[in-house]
């Protein structure tokens, strides 16, 4: 009953990971599918020597989230779990996963954390500990939104499985948001089934060191907040309209604090202030006013917080494990 969707571009040195931690699953899925999305490197040609294992389908370059939604309209079963090109799943993901929506025939969609490994580096997404008190005994979230606010959990996609129909009631994901589409979807997805089941122990790996330009230049670009602008500024009125606006705002509050101290680490000036101007009623006074004053000099700002995480990182002070130091200043951080 479970369709597992691959979307891959240019992922000849890591596609065969991926599918490899998928077949070597405790509970097999009843089918893979991988999405070429244009690649222009040996990713076909190692797709296509699984044989029969594997459903390969091509299309012309889109997006990540246009080659997920060719795999959804392809899919043929019950429920679709989504994996990356570049990352792995532990072999008992699947089958825990499954007995717990099994054990709750109630819910639509799961997820579960996940380990974000760069080089020797491993850390926790999020603390079990912390992700456990919030279940509070329970299999899921009663409200998606009130207990992603709190930091319970943040959500990778390669962790979710979602009932094959969810997609007809709220779309596919949005091919327009180039990043930040998983965002959109799960909240497009909460608007109507606020519970999320949830397992607090890690159960995937997401490589956070592979290397691909031009996905690296798409997250820079990211940074600017031009996307979660874009998102939020949708969803505020299908918050309203579902009835969880208020808890979508403290949702949204946690998300755009998140964002502007990225657009400030990267030295973004005019998305800092863009920001809190568009989205004034969802700052406090001093965040407004912290980000017109660190950007007076952004460079200056950009390059000091960089020496400072650098120093932490260097000393083994930083418990996170992300891409920060993946990027290098030719990659263009104060453009």
């Amino acid at each position: 009953m479970i369709s597992v969707i691959i979307p891959a571009y240019n992922a000849e040195q890591c596609i065969s990971h991926a599918i490899d931690s998928v077949l070597a699953q405790t509970l097999a899925p009843d089918e893979i599918i991988v999405v070429d999305d244009g690649s222009t490197d040996n990713t076909a040609k190692i797709i296509k020597q699984y044989g029969s294992k594997v459903r390969y389908i091509y299309q012309e370059n889109s997006s990540c989230g246009g080659a997920r939604n060719t795999g959804i309209r392809a899919a043929r079963y019950e429920w679709v779990a989504l994996q990356d090109a570049d990352d792995e799943w532990l072999a008992n993901k699947l089958e825990l996963q499954m007995r717990l929506l099994k054990d709750n025939p109630d819910l639509r969609w799961c997820g579960c954390n996940n380990y974000n490994v760069n080089g020797p580096r491993r850390a926790y997404k999020c603390y079990p500990d912390k992700a456990k008190a919030g279940l509070a005994g329970r299999d899921y979230f009663e409200n998606f939104f009130r207990e992603a606010a709190k930091n319970y959990f943040r959500i990778h996609p390669i962790t979710m499985i979602i009932r094959r129909d969810i997609f007809d009631e709220v779309g596919l994901f949005s091919e327009d948001l180039l990043r930040s589409e998983d965002t959109d979807m799960w909240c497009r997805i909460a608007f109507r089934y606020p519970k999320f089941g949830y397992i607090s122990e890690p159960l995937a790996l997401a490589h956070l060191d592979v290397s691909n330009p031009t996905l690296e230049q798409l997250r820079l670009y990211a940074k600017r907040g031009v996307y979660f602008r874009k998102m939020i500024s949708r969803h505020l009125p299908l918050a309203e309209k579902s009835g969880h606006l208020e808890e979508y705002k403290t949702f949204a509050q946690q998300i755009l604090k998140r964002t502007l101290k990225k657009i400030i680490f990267h030295g973004h000036k005019q998305d800092a202030r863009e920001t809190v101007r568009q989205f004034k009623d969802l700052f406090p006074w001093y965040w407004r006013f912290s980000a017109y004053a660190l950007t007076i000099f952004p460079v200056l700002t950009s390059n000091i917080l960089h020496s400072i995480m650098y120093i932490r990182y260097f000393l083994g002070l930083e418990d996170a494990v992300s891409r920060r130091w993946n990027y290098s200043k030719k990659s263009g951080k104060h453009k």
